[in-house]
């Protein structure tokens, strides 16, 4: 009798606890207490890797400065461009313009010409006026034996043969439709009739 009251209570002393309600409740706030503070920090993580500053292109800033950015090259018309909100460039050369707000430089059109204040600080283009020619944007005079009759012209044209080659086609095609038109001969015959009714009447 006393061995089996030995054994059950060394069954009972080594049987597993039950946890109680209390300390189930404090498992459970610990845990999602963990969770809402993991959770939080991967979301400011995640925000600030998506909310990185990315360059204001084509205005300038003045570091500390309460003013507003402007637009690149305002004060100057043009002429400048900027990559970045704190970067300032002159455009460049004679093939390229930056008119007011320019991030990068533009390239000059085929059959214009750069304007601005000097080729490194063109603010636009204009188009190449007859009598001359532009490539890469600079406006060039019709050389002597040479003459650009049309706006925009990349290449002068030569005077001389070409020009009298021209004409003596339109001389040949215009004699060819003189001679085979059809008309001259309706014509003809149309005032020898007439010539014929007059003698008869």
């Amino acid at each position: 009798m006393r061995e089996g009251r030995e054994f059950k209570l060394k069954s009972s002393f080594f049987a597993p606890h039950q946890p109680s309600f209390l300390s189930i409740m404090l498992s459970a706030l610990l845990g999602g207490y963990l969770l809402l503070v993991a959770t939080r920090a991967l979301a400011k993580s995640t925000s600030a890797h998506s909310h990185q500053k990315l360059p204001l292109r084509g205005y300038e800033c003045k570091p500390n400065a309460h003013q507003p950015c402007k637009l690149c090259g305002r004060e100057e018309d043009g002429g400048y461009f900027c990559p970045d909100e704190t970067t300032k460039v002159s455009c460049g050369g004679a093939s390229v313009y930056c008119p007011v707000g320019s991030a990068q430089p533009t390239s000059v059109s085929d059959g214009y010409y750069a304007v601005g204040k000097d080729e490194h600080h063109n603010h636009g283009q204009q188009i190449c006026e007859a009598g001359s020619y532009c490539v890469g944007g600079v406006k060039h005079p019709c050389p002597k034996g040479y003459y650009c009759p049309d706006l925009g012209m990349t290449t002068p044209r030569e005077c001389g043969t070409s020009s009298l080659s021209t004409l003596f086609k339109f001389q040949s095609r215009t004699q060819h439709i003189i001679t085979n038109h059809p008309f001259p001969l309706l014509h003809r015959r149309s005032f020898q009739v007439l010539q014929r009714r007059i003698n008869r009447a």
